[in-house]
This record gives structure tokens, sequence and C-alpha cells, in this order.
């Protein structure tokens, strides 16, 4: 045992929630211990294995009774991980049918660690959450990610977390998320060049190479964002089989002529009409007005498809917005 050890070991900061009585290893994050089974963390984990492994027992530094190994992780981030492993028959953090949003620290912190101590299982689970959001497939997103029906806590308002998505999606090798993840650092302006700050203290950073990946998408979906709603202006007064067409002074009814003109004022002022947002909708906030009911059925509906087109041309277009190659993204949406 060196002299550090000693010292840290006795200034150790027992964990409230895993320190377990009977308990076969104490796992040191900074001055807090975790009193684990050591079997449970090899089963799972060849890196644990292979430290377990190759630990000489005459050597050993102990504590309670139990071998002693030191871990360069945040005391936070190895919590989260360990819940995920402790009292499980297998690794299990992501369960489709919970209420429970994860928070996204936890989610960061578990992908990381099953990522660096190779826990398979648990790092594919991170993965296919994170996936429920940051997809290759236009339908999933628009059901899923931006209504918010996916199983973690996300900000449509301040997604600074993307930035860590961007870096995940490289740490793991897991592409199909990037183009999600630039549209919404594209969506943080100049905040992105500060980075996102964890719960444990650290700020993760884009690449200058994903930093100039975002400058150049936001340009392209600026522009593509100004398109999409003077295409559904267009739509408003393109909707010749309007049910309502004869105005009201030739003795109409005039409800969509009305309607289309609170529409349009709805639309000019649409903040991401100068936005990066051209994948999200200007008719939610056309909506908003009391005359968008009155509309009829066809005007609705050339609204809608016009809409559903720019939106589906923008997706297709996404991974080159960011000099990226997807080879599975889905283009076309599924039916």
């Amino acid at each position: 045992m060196t002299s550090a050890h000693a010292a840290s070991t006795t200034e150790l900061e027992r964990d409230d929630e895993f320190w377990l009585k009977d308990g076969s290893v104490v796992l040191v994050a900074g001055n807090v211990g975790f009193k684990v089974y050591k079997d449970l963390l090899a089963t799972h984990s060849p890196i644990f294995h292979d430290m377990f492994a190759q630990s000489r027992p005459d050597e050993q530094e102990m504590y309670d009774g139990c071998p002693v190994v030191h871990l360069s992780d945040a005391p936070c981030n190895l919590r989260h991980f360990l819940r995920a492993l402790i009292h499980t028959v297998r690794p299990l953090f992501y369960r489709s049918d919970e209420d429970t949003k994860i928070s996204i620290d936890e989610l960061f912190a578990v992908a990381h660690l099953a990522h660096k101590y190779d826990v398979g299982e648990l790092l594919r689970q991170a993965l296919v959450c994170l996936k429920s959001y940051y997809t290759n497939r236009l339908d999933i997103w628009k059901q899923g990610g931006q209504a918010g029906n996916v199983p973690f806590e996300t900000s449509d308002k301040d997604p600074l977390y993307a930035i860590g998505v961007v870096n995940l999606a490289h740490l793991t090798q897991t592409p199909s998320m990037l183009p999600l993840a630039l549209y919404d650092c594209c969506y943080l302006g100049g905040r992105v060049v500060r980075g996102w700050a964890r719960d444990d203290g650290t700020v993760e950073h884009l690449s200058l190479e994903d930093l100039e990946r975002c400058m150049d998408g936001s340009t392209a979906l600026a522009t593509r964002a100004v398109c999409s709603s003077m295409d559904l202006h267009a739509a408003v007064e393109q909707a010749d089989l309007c049910v309502h067409s004869k105005p009201v002074r030739f003795g109409g009814g005039g409800a969509c002529e009305a309607a289309q003109a609170k529409v349009k004022s709805r639309l000019k002022t649409n903040k991401s009409f100068l936005g990066t947002r051209a994948l999200h909708s200007h008719m939610a906030t056309a909506s908003l007005s009391p005359h968008f009911a009155k509309m009829c059925s066809t005007c609705l509906s050339t609204l809608q498809g016009r809409e559903r087109a720019t939106h589906e041309a923008v997706w297709a277009q996404l991974p080159s917005l960011f000099n990226l190659s997807i080879p599975d993204w889905q283009a076309k949406t599924s039916n």
C-alpha cells in the first residue's frame, strides 16, 4: 500500500447508496468509496475482469476487509453506472415501458462508463435510448423525438447536451446520430463554442472539424428554413380547391380567406423563420391562431402536405449539409 493510497483510504467517504455489507471490493472514485460485488463487475466487464485478475493479493491495498481499486471516474458518474448494474440478472438501464425519464447526466455517465469498461449490453441500451431521438428516420423523429416521446429528458429550447451527443457518436462509432445532433448544435448559435458543462465538472467541446460543420450547416439550414416558410405562404395562396373559395364580397363564406390572412401573419412572426430550425413545424405556430380551425379540410391538407414535402427534402439533405456520409440514413419517410 502506498502512502498516498493509505491517506486516501483513511479519509474515505463511504457512499450512502453503494456500501454493501456483503460487498467484496471497494472502488474508490475521488474520495468516495463504493463497496460492491467483485464477481458481478468481472462478469459484465472484461476490463474489470482483467483488472482483478492481474492484481497480486500480497500487494493489494485493503479496506474494510476488501481489496481496494482506485478509479479515475467522478463519483457521480460511477454511481449512475453502478445503479444500472447492481441487483440485476443482466445489465438493465433502458426500459422502454417506464414512465420516468432518464436524466441527461445519468444517460451520459452510463454510456461513457459502459464504453470505458466494455459493458457491451449496457452501452447498447444507452445508445438505443439516445437513438430514440437522434435517429436516422424522419418519421421516428417526428412522432417521438420532436414530440418529446422519448425515454430521456430533452430540451427543445436549450439542447446544450447535443455537444455531448456529437462526441459520443464519434467515440462509439455511431455516425447515424451525428446529423440531428449537429442540427441541435446549430440552434445553439455562439454558445456552442463555450461547450457543455456536465454535472461531474467536465466541459465537453466540439472538435474544430465539428465546429466547422456547425458553421456551414447553420447557413444552409437558415436558408432552407426561410424557403420552407415561403413555400408554406405559397401553399396558403394556391389552395385552388378551397370549399370557401368565393370571397365574402361575392357571396362566399370567406372563412378560409380570413383564416389564411391570419396564418400568414403568424408565419411572419415565427422566430424559426430566421433561424436554423428547418425541420421544425411552422404549422405549429400558425395553429395557435383561432382562425386556423376555421380553414376547410382542403386548405389544411394543402398546408400540411407542402410542409411535409419541405421537411422530407431537408431531411434527405441533412447529412450532406454537415459534410457527412451516413450509409444507413433513411432519406425517405417509411410507410
